[in-house]
């Protein structure tokens, strides 16, 4: 997808976005550059399972899903950066090391969004 987030703060580092791409059954692929008809299917599924699709972002980026909003974290995606560099900043800071997985630091994700600083 295209790189929107801060330097090692995307949602994908954090095991909370996937970028991907369809195969047809005719062995074509779908991609960022189809139509926007050809990714029906993953809107749809997007909004059945409360997921957010990067097709209906204003900078349209098919290829990529927010999967936080099923997690309850809402859908503002630069509210959800903030949260995620916040959390990732103040689990390092108390924990030492880099790179947390949403598993090792989504309390301090709750901390983040207490602590209006």
């Amino acid at each position: 997808g295209m790189a929107t987030a801060t330097s090692g703060y995307s949602p994908h580092n954090f095991g909370l976005a996937v970028d991907l791409n369809i195969i047809k059954p005719d062995g074509s692929w779908v991609n960022s550059t189809a139509p926007k008809s050809d990714w029906k299917i993953v809107d749809d599924l997007c909004k059945e399972n409360k997921l957010q699709w990067g097709g209906n972002f204003s900078q349209y980026d098919p290829v990529h899903v927010d999967v936080y909003p099923q997690l309850g974290l809402g859908n503002n995606r630069r509210e959800i950066a903030n949260k995620l560099r916040k959390a990732a900043d103040a689990f390092i800071k108390e924990k030492g090391g880099s790179d947390p997985t949403y598993s090792q630091f989504k309390s301090y994700i709750g901390k983040s969004t207490s602590d209006k600083k």
